[in-house]
């Protein structure tokens, strides 16, 4: 499950690794975007200490179809023998005519061409949430596929997953394998989540705890382990983010319980967004107001500029029905309860900005 705050779009995030008495580097993410700000691209590149550069390592490439949803996505891996892309896998997704994902067929790359590796079938209830996704495997004894895991979700009230449980095919029956138990705290933003594993009844294995500062982003992950009947500080991945709520650094740390009892830093990623001058005191600018809100909004934009293509993305990143984009005060009255994203263009970029609807 996702948490945190939604951002704008990442040019590149850079991970290092503590080494005694300082960061060395480690590895790089690049994004590429299309038009509409969508991810056509992202590129995993390790550091070369022999170079002292970065060397790629694996690339994606992802298409969407005339809906703008994620149609295929394309894995390769970089052969540093022959200098070329050598493709790995590959992923195609289908849609129902309400634009919910129904199915995703993984291929793996096999000398010169594809073969059947994965089947997730996507089910829903009567709201439209996700209620099942079923796993299988293809088998390449019967020319079929075969089940594997299938996962099952509870949701709340206002829609809100609170509980996860996947389970495992043993060919004949179905056993529990892991439960994922989660709470919200009022602006309905994630709150803790429980890790349990099946061994004949759930056993605790992680404590997640988040915390968010007074606009809503997140500032920490604090992570418990189970250990001999109680939980004990294990990890924590502290925040740090820009002034519109993207998120600059993040710091992980390890609790050293066996030798000093104090924390110890272990990886760092920074993160790099592009046109980080103009571009982002134009969207400091944009003023939408009030936030939390209940039921409409008003939406001020910088002095001599002006906004187009107005949508709403909810915390699953579906775009909602088109709301009337005429007018600066927007009616979100019909909406539930939750967290969402007003993207716009703005001098041809997409923008975006976090609301909370009480």
């Amino acid at each position: 499950m996702a948490v945190g705050q939604i951002s704008t779009n990442v040019q590149y995030v850079t991970s290092s690794i503590w080494n005694v008495d300082h960061w060395a580097n480690s590895y790089r993410e690049d994004y590429e975007y299309d038009t509409e700000g969508r991810t056509t691209r992202r590129v995993y590149s390790s550091w070369n200490d022999v170079l002292s550069d970065w060397q790629q390592a694996n690339q994606y490439y992802f298409t969407y179809n005339t809906d703008g949803q994620l149609d295929q996505t394309t894995s390769q891996t970089w052969n540093t023998t022959g200098n070329s892309w050598q493709n790995f896998e590959h992923s195609t997704s289908f849609y129902n005519a309400s634009g919910q994902k129904t199915q995703t067929v993984g291929q793996i790359w096999s000398t010169d061409h594809w073969i059947n590796k994965s089947n997730v079938l996507f089910t829903y209830d009567e709201n439209n949430y996700l209620v099942n996704s079923l796993r299988q495997n293809w088998d390449n004894n019967s020319l079929s596929w075969a089940n594997n895991s299938r996962t099952n979700f509870v949701r709340n009230s206002a829609g809100l997953v609170i509980e996860q449980v996947i389970q495992q095919s043993s060919g004949i029956s179905w056993f529990d394998y892991t439960r994922y138990v989660f709470t919200y705290n009022d602006d309905n933003q994630l709150a803790s989540s429980l890790y349990q594993e099946g061994n004949g009844g759930w056993v605790n294995t992680y404590f997640v705890t988040y915390t968010y500062d007074a606009n809503h982003y997140l500032i920490n992950r604090f992570i418990d382990r189970w250990e001999n009947n109680a939980w004990v500080d294990d990890s924590q991945v502290i925040h740090t983010n820009n002034a519109n709520g993207t998120v600059s650094e993040s710091i992980t740390s390890d609790w050293n319980w066996e030798g000093s009892g104090i924390w110890t830093d272990f990886l760092k990623q920074v993160y790099t967004y592009p046109s980080l001058g103009v571009a982002t005191n134009y969207l400091q600018q944009l003023l939408l107001y009030p936030n939390p809100t209940n039921n409409h909004m008003n939406l001020v934009v910088p002095e001599g500029k002006s906004v187009d293509n107005l949508r709403i993305v909810d915390a699953r990143g579906k775009t909602l029905p088109s709301f009337d984009t005429n007018t600066d005060i927007i009616d979100v009255s019909g909406l539930p309860s939750g967290m969402y994203l007003l993207q716009m263009e703005l001098d041809g970029k997409t923008v975006s900005k976090k609301f909370i609807k009480n």
